[in-house]
């Protein structure tokens, strides 16, 4: 892992955030800890440890475990690592949609006090036994997704629910109770397998990101006892970094810091360059650095900083109070009138009332709770003979919403159901023709995450996943 190549590989994929030095002392720490680790191929360890470099989670702290794997199918059964997301990971991945603030899972045992009431309430009530040793045995749980706007979405599992359903079908616990044995996570670590049970299947209700679907199927192909080979188009993603010509990564990396360009959109032009004209990441890199000419190298680079120009282009909207501080961002909002702001696209609304959620959390003396926006004109004449509805987000139910005094955009506003009932739909689709398909499609048509997908696009994106599923039943 020292070579150059490999680590120029690791600086490429992982996020600004995460330094290449910082992500080999977690692998080696996590890899010292379970020496049968230290057996597993070269190529799988790279494999495994890539695929976490590029979804950004560290194999630490539950957000990522790295298990030696037996490989049954292949000559000589090798022993090779295997990635599987952590709960922890899982939350970290669905909040970087960006609409989802908070997740909290709870795992509910027997000597807990709990009460669970669905209709127009649709409350739960939980207070914990304690000490935790003495609870009794889980008879269920619950996770909480809190949206960026205040939102908040509680889906519940019965404990039969979550062992018919997910833990029957783990292959690793089927092989452990057959054999006597107590090493797999569903039997030393089960609260964290419930926690993790409970965030995918309720993360179907809410707007998660491409990457936390990425994860969740990784997870369960691992449960199933049927492991992904990753790779970056065409071969073993660990025999493809150890092959990468190292002058050629090099020259490359030191080019794009001589333009001042960011590695991470220098490097998603060239993912979108290889896709459009079908060849390799390599090939792409081998004529930015005009290895055959320099006109190739030229014309790289020009296109490049079109591409970077375009990505950074202001939004004349976002611009406006993206930068506003504590001081300057009441008096932008307290000067906006209703009917204008009703009109902007959701991501901006959502955005706003994010923004005064996390000031009234800070200066609760000059933000109040209530949006400005969602009170009544002064002197506004109410309706007669209806009681004044108070809204609290927290308790507002997706499935008993009442309609009664609240028009569909506003409802709409507050539940995202167009979002959710989307990435359902995506979820669906993913599960019919698999992870490697569905993720390719996506990037075929130019997206990298569900957020990023227009709602004007919505419906495109979908046809064109309806095709790829109606080519492969034909």
């Amino acid at each position: 892992m020292e070579k150059e190549n490999i680590k120029l590989q690791f600086q490429l994929a992982l996020p600004k955030w995460l330094t290449v030095d910082r992500f080999y002392r977690v692998v080696f720490s996590s890899m010292m800890t379970n020496p049968k680790l230290m057996e597993c191929s070269i190529e799988s360890i790279l494999s495994s440890l890539m695929k976490c470099a590029s979804l950004g989670l560290e194999p630490v702290l539950g957000r990522a475990h790295l298990i030696p794997y037996q490989n049954n199918k292949k000559a000589g059964r090798p022993l090779e690592m295997q990635m599987q997301p952590g709960y922890q990971g899982l939350m970290d991945l669905a909040t970087r949609s960006g609409r989802i603030r908070d997740i909290q899972p709870y795992v509910v045992y027997e000597k807990d006090e709990f009460d669970l009431k669905y209709g127009d309430a649709n409350t739960i009530t939980h207070t914990p036994h304690r000490p935790l040793k003495d609870a009794g045995k889980p008879i269920g749980g619950y996770v909480v997704f809190e949206y960026s706007d205040g939102f908040r979405k509680k889906y519940w599992m019965d404990i039969d629910e979550i062992y018919d359903n997910h833990r029957s079908k783990s292959q690793a616990y089927n092989y452990a109770v057959k054999n006597g044995q107590k090493d797999t996570p569903w039997i030393e670590y089960e609260s964290d397998m419930i926690k993790k049970t409970l965030i995918k299947s309720g993360s179907k209700y809410v707007p998660a990101s491409i990457e936390f679907m990425e994860a969740a199927h990784i997870d369960d192909a691992m449960e199933l006892g049927e492991p992904i080979n990753f790779d970056l188009g065409g071969g073993d993603l660990g025999e493809d970094i150890i092959e990468m010509d190292t002058d050629v990564i090099s020259a490359f990396v030191a080019m794009i810091n001589e333009e001042d360009i960011e590695l991470e959109v220098a490097e998603k032009f060239v993912k979108q360059s290889a896709d459009e004209f079908e060849v390799s990441i390599d090939k792409v890199r081998e004529a930015a650095i005009g290895r055959n000419s320099k006109e190739e190298k030229a014309n790289f680079l020009n296109h490049l900083r079109a591409f970077v120009k375009e990505q950074n282009k202001p939004d004349p909207i976002r611009s406006q109070y993206k930068g506003l501080k504590s001081k300057g961002f009441k008096p932008w909002v307290k000067q906006l009138i209703p009917e204008d702001f009703d009109k902007l696209p959701e991501i901006y609304r959502r955005e706003i009332r994010a923004k005064w959620a996390d000031m009234h959390d800070k200066y609760p003396e000059d933000y109040p709770k209530q949006f400005p926006l969602d009170q009544k004109e002064e002197g506004e004449e109410k309706e007669p003979d209806k009681e004044p509805i108070i809204e609290e987000p927290a308790e507002k139910s997706m499935f008993d919403y009442q309609m009664e005094g609240k028009d569909e955009e506003k409802q709409e506003r507050d539940l995202g159901r167009d979002d959710i009932q989307f990435q359902k739909e995506l979820v669906a689709f993913m599960e019919v023709i698999g992870g490697k398909k569905f993720f390719k499609a996506l990037e075929d048509m130019g997206y990298e995450k569900s957020h990023e997908i227009p709602t004007e696009k919505r419906q495109e994106v979908l046809n064109t996943l309806k095709n790829i599923v109606d080519a492969e039943n034909e």
